[in-house]
């Protein structure tokens, strides 16, 4: 997630051997430390998380998975979906769309100071 934090030093590149997509999307991803000085919480049993999700849903390659955990860790709601065009697959293009629908579902949720439920994004690959 970008919260503002600037690219780690081993996520920059030079442009000349990687397209600027790319490094756009290497920009975009935040380190372990950075995560845990942000304060968001990790989850307990990640694995445990992936793999319930998995034998639910049965997701083939292409498919993403989207989860609301509520504050226990437990399943509240879950969905599937395919994506339609052919473009490679961008988390954060998943993460958007999620976001501007749960706006429109549950907008004071996500108005808190404090995090009440934990979405997570799936993304089945090859």
């Amino acid at each position: 997630m970008t919260f503002g934090f600037a690219p780690s030093s081993a996520t920059s590149t030079s442009a000349s051997s990687v397209s600027a997509d790319s490094v756009n999307r290497l920009a975009r991803m935040l380190e372990p430390a950075e995560w845990a000085s942000a304060g968001i919480p990790l989850l307990r049993s990640p694995r445990e998380v992936v793999s319930g999700l998995h034998s639910r849903h049965r997701p083939t390659p292409a498919t993403a998975v989207v989860a609301v955990l509520d504050h226990e860790e437990r399943l509240t709601a879950s969905a599937s979906f395919a994506r339609r065009s052919t473009a490679a697959a961008d988390g954060w293009e998943f993460r958007n769309a999620l976001l501007a629908q749960l706006r429109r579902v549950i907008p004071h949720d996500l108005r808190r100071r404090t995090p009440v439920r934990t979405a997570v994004l799936l993304y089945c690959r090859e």
